[in-house]
């Protein structure tokens, strides 16, 4: 068995997948379509439940912020790639511009009460992954998150 995931991790592949008229309700399957896509690749349970949560992070704020509540409307593709010893998870929506990197990180050492709301999602997600990017074009959102994988 260890043999076929050494293989496995040392191939270079591409997957793409674009869902449309999504809301909320759709969340779980959105993630179980990533998890189908980690589970795949044969990654150790440590990369597998870190992209896996960042992943549910990003998707569960694309649908719930994105289209200012318009019910059905929104697009969102999913991208895995992986090279040699490089994940990449691309989340591409075409709702309202929203660059999650722009904002500072959250003081964690504040009580919950004097906490601001918001903005601990990008903070766990950029925690749980290597490297985080952004960008804007043709008016949609493009977050990239990467994990830098050993085989196991």
């Amino acid at each position: 068995m260890k043999a076929m995931a050494d293989e496995q991790n040392n191939k270079s592949f591409t997957v793409h997948k674009a869902f449309n008229n999504l809301s909320i309700k759709d969340l779980p399957m959105l993630t179980g379509f990533v998890e189908g896509m980690l589970t795949d690749i044969l990654l150790s349970d440590m990369y597998f439940n870190d992209l896996l949560l960042a992943s549910e992070e990003i998707l569960s704020n694309i649908l719930m912020y994105s289209h200012n509540g318009a019910l059905n409307a929104l697009k969102i593709q999913i991208k895995c790639c992986k090279e040699t010893s490089i994940l990449s998870l691309t989340f591409i929506d075409d709702g309202i511009e929203f660059n999650p990197l722009q904002y500072p990180p959250p003081n964690i050492e504040l009580s919950i009460e004097e906490r601001k709301i918001g903005g601990l999602g990008i903070h766990l997600v950029k925690h749980l992954t290597d490297h985080i990017m952004y960008s804007r074009l043709d008016g949609k959102n493009m977050l990239t998150i990467q994990k830098f994988i050993k085989p196991f």
